[in-house]
């Protein structure tokens, strides 16, 4: 029998340059005061993400009621409409 068939275990590949995204829903962000500027960091002092060094991504749902500016590495498309529609802005970081 064949040595990778005698170490199933041993498959498989763990890429280790492999970007941890910090989640974030826009419903979650209606607990900020409206103007407000959220940035990684206050995610994280509110508890919404767990490391400040990991990239934010915004994703679209939920409904949003309020409008403020959101410091993100990378919005996806429904997320900036509903942001925008609120008569919020999206700044984006680089990685």
């Amino acid at each position: 029998m064949p040595f990778f068939r005698r170490l199933p275990f041993k498959r498989g590949f763990t890429n280790i340059h492999r970007i941890r995204w910090a989640e974030v829903n826009i419903q979650r962000l209606d607990l900020f005061d409206e103007g407000s500027e959220i940035t990684p960091a206050l995610l994280q002092e509110a508890g919404l993400i767990h490391d400040v060094g990991d990239p934010v991504v915004v994703l679209g749902h939920g409904k949003l009621t309020k409008a403020f500016t959101i410091q993100a590495h990378r919005v996806t498309s429904g997320a900036q409409a509903a942001i925008e529609k609120a008569g919020g802005k999206v700044k984006l970081l680089d990685l």
